[in-house]
């Protein structure tokens, strides 16, 4: 026999399956830090990556890459989505420079404000992948162990394919160079 007085949700409730994407879990929290590196402003990519990364593991990615849009008002899900877009909002805005922040603290959904910040940081830098090129020209391994050097290197390396992205192919050319790679 249960207990009428205990609180409990039907099985259709997305926000009690804890694989749905609108289930939050009792240790999330809008004061929750979900990177270590906060985005100010040269360093989109490694945010974007770890960000990426940590809504991933909460299964919330949906809501920044518009896979899970808002519901209508009258839908049963508009609440459980008003609650989780919120509580993403709150991550990325504690992800941010404050002055970054500020720029997008009235922004309505986690969508928009994920957009608003590729658009803004995503941008080819001309200077700085001529800074990275020139920095992996004169890399030298020095007094470096090869595991560290190797490290500087590829970090260089890395970030300056994030701004040469590989092209879109549909000729099958891609597989190629991609196990190459």
């Amino acid at each position: 026999m249960t207990d009428s007085s205990s609180v409990s949700s039907s099985p259709s409730d997305p926000s009690s399956d804890s694989s749905s994407p609108y289930y939050l879990h009792h240790g999330d929290s809008p004061g929750s830090i979900l990177v270590t590196q906060v985005l100010i402003g040269n360093n989109y990519h490694t945010w974007r990556r770890s960000m990426l990364m940590a809504l991933t593991a909460k299964n919330k990615v949906g809501f920044v890459d518009g896979s899970i849009a808002k519901p209508v008002g009258t839908s049963s899900l508009f609440h459980s989505w008003t609650r989780c877009n919120n509580m993403i909002l709150s991550w990325l805005l504690n992800s941010l420079a404050k002055e970054i922040a500020a720029s997008v603290i009235y922004v309505e959904s986690a969508k928009e404000v994920w957009s608003d910040l590729q658009e803004r940081f995503s941008q080819g830098n001309g200077p700085r992948i001529f800074q990275l090129q020139k920095s992996i020209a004169s890399l030298m391994q020095n007094d470096l162990s090869v595991s560290a050097y190797f490290t500087q290197m590829k970090g260089l390396w890395d970030e300056l394919m994030n701004y040469r992205p590989l092209p879109v192919c549909s000729c099958g050319g891609l597989r190629t160079l991609m196990a190459m790679h």
